[in-house]
């Protein structure tokens, strides 16, 4: 059974345990961030598009999105929160930076969709290649979006030596869970 989404240490441990080798975790610290901000960019435009909110409104649901995913970051831990909140901001700045440049907004909406999908493929290569398992979402397609971000947040922010106390209370944890076999019956790296 997968664990709360709610439970930060359980969450961390469901999903780290499909990320074991540091090539697929590099693969993943470049493309979740570049799905998070298509995705901010293809909300704001599909939300024009189909009429839900007058053309320039949509970049402000895209935005409370992020922000919301920050608070849900903060809600399972301040420390997370106050990295979640700049990050997102960050990307959605990105996101709204792509549709403005990138001209006619429906060619802006084409790299978001080529830019997203070439990084879910690059990810299912970097399970398939280097982790030798199944991605998290197989198992559980709610907890791995929702952990997604804030593993590869948590990650960067543990290689610049921030929250050192987070860190070592979410590394116990792994090793305090119960042992399971590696997703997909390969060997961890």
């Amino acid at each position: 059974m997968a664990p709360s989404v709610m439970d930060l240490p359980a969450s961390w441990a469901f999903y780290r345990k499909y990320h074991r080798n540091a090539v697929n975790v590099r693969i993943h610290l470049v493309c979740v961030p570049i799905i998070v901000l298509t995705f901010l960019s293809m909300l704001a435009w599909g939300l024009e598009w189909t009429g839900f909110v007058q053309v320039g409104h949509g970049v402000r649901y895209s935005g409370a999105v992020a922000v919301a995913y920050a608070v849900f970051c903060a809600l399972l831990d301040k420390r997370a929160g106050v990295a979640a909140l700049p990050y997102m901001l960050f990307l959605w700045q990105m996101s709204r930076t792509l549709m403005r440049f990138v001209a006619p907004p429906v060619r802006a909406v084409q790299v978001a969709v080529l830019l997203h999908a070439f990084a879910w493929v690059a990810q299912f290569i970097g399970h398939g290649a280097f982790e030798g398992s199944r991605p998290a979402l197989v198992d559980n397609l709610v907890q791995s979006f929702l952990t997604a971000p804030l593993f590869v947040l948590l990650e960067i922010c543990f290689k610049m030596r921030m929250f050192p106390q987070l860190e070592r209370q979410l590394f116990l944890s792994r090793m305090t869970a119960a042992p399971e076999s590696t997703p997909g019956g390969a060997s961890a790296q």
